[in-house]
């Protein structure tokens, strides 16, 4: 197995952005082995906006995405497919010390 991670985080005032890449390369597992090497790869990008100050509000928007090797070869099952996915997400913050 081969596994790779790359992520890189910053800010730009008043954003926070944070990026996450990972790949592997794998042949299945113990008890059903796969026939050829697959590669699974995955990345998220996320970027925040917090207003208000310590106690104030944060609105957060998020997107990712898994590509599969197998997904239209027909060769093997594939282990997650090509998935996309949007979060948007509303918090609260506050400073406890």
């Amino acid at each position: 197995m081969d596994i790779r991670c790359y992520w890189a985080s910053g800010q730009i005032v008043p954003f926070v952005y944070f990026a996450l890449a990972t790949a592997t390369r794998h042949l299945g597992q113990y008890g059903a082995p796969l026939k050829e090497v697959e590669r699974v790869t995955s990345v998220m990008l996320e970027c925040s906006y917090k207003f208000g100050g310590d106690y104030g509000w944060r609105v957060s928007l998020s997107r990712a995405a898994d590509f599969d090797s197998a997904v239209g070869s027909g060769a093997q099952v594939p282990l997650l497919g090509c998935n996309r996915g949007v979060m948007v997400s509303v918090s609260k913050t506050w400073k406890l010390l």
